[in-house]
């Protein structure tokens, strides 16, 4: 990593590695503990990383223990929010937060964090803060991989030859 502005602390860091060593738009960023971010933008020399604690940043989660689904969404800080699918979901402090088989942008199952808090009573959603597992405050070294491939969708099909 080369790069981080104290005004972007917690939308982005820029990388000393880009094109030439096949870093592509897209691609997964985790560090130890998991999930980081995604690249953003890419040159030859350097990569923009698009960190999950970016108010832009919005990514489909599941709770590991019961499956229940929603949407995380980074609020600028070394937590997340996550808003439920349920008006009730079945969570409970200290389950573990996992991007979901629904993300378009994400495989499934890669650990993001745990649940720190709960507000059942929001409307018109259910939210959980979420502390993540990769310190993102403290960000050292981080590994880039390929952008997951595009899955089929349940009306498609694909033939051999």
């Amino acid at each position: 990593m080369i790069g981080r502005s104290a005004d972007n602390w917690w939308q982005q860091v820029i990388l000393n590695r880009g094109s030439t060593v096949g870093i592509e738009i897209g691609g997964i960023v985790k560090a130890e503990g998991g999930l980081v971010g995604i690249v953003d933008s890419v040159t030859p020399n350097t990569s923009r990383i698009l960190l999950i604690t970016d108010t832009k940043s919005t990514i489909g989660v599941n709770i590991s223990r019961t499956g229940s689904k929603g949407v995380l969404r980074g609020n600028a800080s070394r937590e997340a929010i996550l808003e439920f699918y349920e008006k009730v979901p079945s969570v409970k402090i200290g389950d573990s937060i996992t991007t979901s088989v629904y993300s378009s942008k994400f495989p499934s199952g890669l650990p993001i964090g745990k649940v720190r808090s709960l507000d059942l009573n929001k409307l018109p959603v259910s939210i959980a803060k979420v502390d993540l597992f990769p310190s993102i405050s403290s960000l050292d070294w981080v590994g880039v991989h390929p952008k997951p491939a595009k899955r089929l969708s349940e009306n498609s099909f694909s033939s051999e030859k």
